[in-house]
């Protein structure tokens, strides 16, 4: 299956292919408040296998363009329902290129300049951190496994070696930190090309 509409990486921002597409994933997935998932990358798609709450799922509508994490933070919990945790439901959600352009292009809508310092607890921040280690190493994406303690990842680097690398939230949290602190040092990819 070809990329039936290009996904362009604005050269002022940092971050390429997977931190993009990861972070429009989990700006997605975080309405679902998923408990655990998966994202496994099959051909070009992204396919998302998950488990949350079923009135999360049950209410969740289609589009994409969620709530911030401010309007999230701002809600008043008590209104959300106390059995919410204790019926879980699984899903599954297909990602292909006009899905991720999309979710992309409200994402940057939603955000205020390059210089707003993102929130790193937000899912698409963390999903977005893990594709910048992948790029790091000019690796391609297997498998992202994430639950509530950490995330675990599988990918192929430069050299065609299949690595895997776990994060507790800790220490997702510090390389977050890193880099923010260096932000603008990763140079972005022309376009949203998938690798071999």
């Amino acid at each position: 299956m070809k990329l039936s509409v290009p996904f362009k990486l604005k050269a002022t921002e940092s971050g390429g292919f997977h931190a993009r597409v990861l972070r429009a994933i989990g700006q997605d997935l975080t309405g679902l408040y998923p408990e655990k998932f998966e994202i496994e990358r099959q051909g070009e798609d992204f396919v998302v296998r998950g488990t949350c709450a079923r009135t999360r799922l049950e209410t969740e509508t289609p589009k994409p363009g969620r709530k911030s994490l401010k309007e999230i933070l701002a809600q008043d919990i008590t209104t959300w329902a106390p059995e919410a945790k204790s019926d879980i439901a699984s899903f599954t959600r297909t990602y292909d290129a006009e899905d991720i352009a999309r979710i992309d292009a409200l994402g940057d809508r939603r955000r205020t300049g390059g210089k707003k310092i993102p929130d790193i607890r937000s899912l698409g921040e963390i999903l977005r951190t893990v594709g910048r280690v992948i790029e790091k190493e000019d690796g391609r994406l297997i498998k992202i496994i994430k639950d509530l303690r950490q995330v675990a990842f599988e990918y192929i680097n430069r050299d065609g070696k299949t690595c895997t690398q776990e994060l507790s939230s800790l220490d997702l949290r510090k390389l977050q930190q890193r880099l923010y602190e260096k932000r603008g040092e990763i140079k972005p990819r022309a376009s949203l090309k998938l690798k071999n």
